[in-house]
């Protein structure tokens, strides 16, 4: 045979292929990669579509597959809502009620995994790779002072803590965009000094501990209860939050607790807003709904008689406030579809409908 030439510079680039060398720590890089898109599970929609049964429900939501089987029962909207849309997208629907705070408190025990191809499943390989935590590091530090910058051109830098006056760098909460209060989310107000800070504070940790969990049980035993009702009245009381419920200026003539300091208008909105959080009209209304309407009247407008018999025993829970409407229409509200519909429902042989 004869021996194959070697060959020049020229003919190697043309007619050899170069293999690169593999740098240090590549060839591991991919197999992590490959091993953490094989832990990353993936679904189809017609798969997430079979677990639509009882003690077997999945939901999509924005790409993201969440077992809500053993959530169901504890969901402050009832389960029924959750249970008819099981094997659905409810990515829309979702979005219409809930801020980014449920996502976060609820994501790491129900998540399960993403639809194929979906953004989502493609956001979490890319979280999963080795260097993942470094460049997320370095985009909040680059998106902070982005927002800082932004900020400083608006406003100016920002002000020092003034502890009479609440300031754009404490916000409070969750933040939920057209849902807290504008100065909730780092927006200045004149009418909000250290007072209403300090009550807000108490009111909402008063709410989480004696309101919010108990939401989905007395939506479904229609309250708690007559003796409940008073127990909740009556501790709402001693706390020194209930006579809030009559706005300003704090009935003092007709309670033994003392309210915050300055007690305004500001103080009642905060109350309602912070019972309100508890996410359900029926139960925010049966504590507030009769005595918030009907007892300002008595107090403003009543005889001294009535104020004495009345007021006291409405502010302490030993005494319940109805408020009685006529009207000339029952609304029947279901919760369908994610959404309130209203349909009324005629009785002829009472002539009303």
């Amino acid at each position: 045979h004869t021996p194959t030439p070697t060959p020049t510079h020229t003919q190697h680039k043309h007619t050899h292929t170069r293999r690169v060398p593999t740098r240090p720590g590549v060839h591991n890089t991919n197999q992590k990669l490959a091993k953490m898109s094989e832990e990353i599970k993936t679904f189809t929609r017609e798969e997430v579509g079979k677990h639509s049964n009882e003690g077997d429900m999945w939901v999509i939501i924005d790409g993201q597959v969440f077992d809500i089987s053993d959530f169901v029962d504890a969901h402050p909207g009832g389960r029924l809502v959750l249970a008819q849309e099981a094997g659905k997208d409810v990515t829309k629907k979702y979005g219409l009620f809930h801020g980014p705070d449920v996502m976060r408190k609820y994501k790491p025990r129900l998540l399960v995994g993403y639809i194929q191809d979906s953004k989502a499943a493609k956001s979490a390989l890319r979280a999963a790779r080795p260097d993942a935590k470094e460049a997320q590091a370095k985009y909040e530090n680059k998106r902070d002072k982005a927002i800082s910058m932004t900020l400083n051109s608006m406003f100016g830098p920002a002000p020092k803590p003034d502890m009479s006056v609440l300031v754009r760098t404490n916000p409070f909460g969750q933040l939920v965009p057209y849902g807290d209060p504008a100065w909730y989310q780092t927006l200045n107000s004149p009418y909000y000094k250290e007072t209403h800070v300090l009550w807000r504070k108490k009111c909402r940790a008063w709410m989480d501990e004696h309101v919010t969990p108990n939401v989905q049980k007395w939506n479904e035993n229609y309250g708690p209860g007559e003796n409940g009702y008073r127990e909740v009245l009556t501790k709402m009381y001693k706390d020194s939050i209930m006579p809030a419920c009559v706005g300003a200026p704090w009935p003092k003539q007709f309670v033994d607790v003392q309210g915050p300091p300055g007690f305004d208008a500001f103080h009642e909105l905060i109350f309602i807003d912070e019972m309100s959080r508890c996410g359900s009209g029926g139960v925010t209304w049966g504590f507030l709904g009769g005595i918030t309407i009907g007892l300002p009247p008595v107090i403003h407008f009543g005889s001294e008689e009535l104020k004495r018999r009345v007021v006291p025993g409405c502010l302490n829970g030993k005494k319940v406030l109805a408020v009685m409407i006529n009207v000339m229409m029952t609304m029947y509200v279901k919760e369908e579809e994610a959404a309130l519909q209203r349909t009324s429902k005629r009785n002829t042989s009472k002539n009303y409908t």
